[in-house]
């Protein structure tokens, strides 16, 4: 089973002040270059210039998804069996939950248990209340079980013990109890455990509008809280690529800048541009830096804000997208 994850090494050109689109992208430089603006998402879609078969039908499913709360597809009671929850809430990713159990009452031999909406069925090896299920792990090791919500997505459980415990049939009793759940599709807005935040409620491909608009477009519909997609076909060099996804950052882990990283302001939101080799860029822009939200760092809680990180081939496109997703999220606020 893959979750899909998108890791990269990025490089990024030496900063100088834009307006992009449009819209005012600053920094401390000595020049100022002007790029072409776009046209308002308003009068063009990128879905009307998808160049993959089935793309409408995936995004749709996409859509549905974004709209689903993790936390809503846990049986509280199948919880509270296996250790009292010292945090339930979101994880380190906007499609994650996380339950943390209180350390002093372990009886189960259970730390945490995740889940998300975001996996790939392998091969189904057994069934759960009438959904394909397959199932990964040993005795004193995390155990993680992929779940069939519907014939493109499965929901991932993941269970972490302490040394010489077996998760694996503790996590089987959680998601057996957990499936009936998964017919009664709870809503985010809904919830009392998740946040309710920006970034969860946007499409970060309508970026594409502002920044390549009317360009054909392959979209690799999947996470819902991220657009990766290549500009005109799919390659295997990925020259074309570009990826736009909203992370929970630890306010304090926000406002450190790396070495190698640059400083910049994009649409007034504070970024920073990272480095590499390949002529890649990767940007982080706060965006949600003024709505704080509790997440879970590592050993306890603690303030989360949104970030878009963004990433693609050669600077100048990528700090046009970086502009053109910060200004989507502002609209959806």
């Amino acid at each position: 089973m893959s979750r899909g994850r998108i890791s990269r090494r990025m490089f990024a050109a030496v900063l100088t002040c834009l307006t992009v689109a449009g819209l005012a992208l600053t920094a401390a430089c000595t020049t100022t270059t002007t790029t072409q603006a776009g046209t308002d998402p308003a009068s063009s879609s990128y879905r009307d210039h998808l160049a993959r078969p089935g793309s409408l039908e995936k995004l749709a499913e996409t859509d549905a998804a974004r709209t689903l709360d993790p936390c809503g597809m846990l049986d509280e009671n199948a919880l509270e069996m296996v250790g009292r929850p010292v945090y339930f809430g979101v994880g380190g990713l906007l499609d994650d939950c996380l339950v943390k159990f209180d350390p002093n009452d372990l009886t189960k031999g259970i730390t945490k248990i995740e889940m998300s909406l975001s996996v790939m069925m392998g091969v189904p090896e057994l069934e759960i209340n009438g959904r394909a299920a397959s199932l990964i792990g040993a005795p004193g090791q995390s155990c993680s079980i992929a779940l069939e919500y519907n014939e493109h997505r499965s929901f991932f459980y993941t269970a972490w013990p302490i040394e010489g415990a077996d998760a694996c049939p503790v996590l089987l009793e959680v998601v057996t109890a957990s499936a009936p759940l998964l017919d009664h599709n709870p809503l985010r807005v809904n919830s009392s455990r998740i946040p309710q935040t920006v970034g969860a409620t946007i499409d970060l491909c309508k970026a594409i509008d502002l920044a390549f608009p009317n360009q054909k477009v392959y979209v690799a519909a999947f996470d819902p809280f991220e657009c990766d997609f290549w500009l005109g076909r799919q390659t295997r060099d990925d020259s074309t690529r570009y990826t736009v996804r909203v992370q929970p950052m630890t306010v304090s882990g926000s406002t450190y800048v790396f070495p190698e990283e640059r400083k910049l302001r994009i649409v007034g939101v504070d970024a920073v541009e990272d480095s590499g080799s390949g002529d890649y860029c990767k940007i982080r822009a706060n965006v949600g830096a003024a709505e704080p939200f509790l997440g879970y760092n590592r050993s306890e809680p603690e303030e989360h804000i949104e970030a878009l990180l963004v990433s693609g081939h050669g600077c100048t496109e990528t700090r046009r997208l970086t502009a053109a997703a910060v200004r989507i999220y502002q609209q959806g606020a």
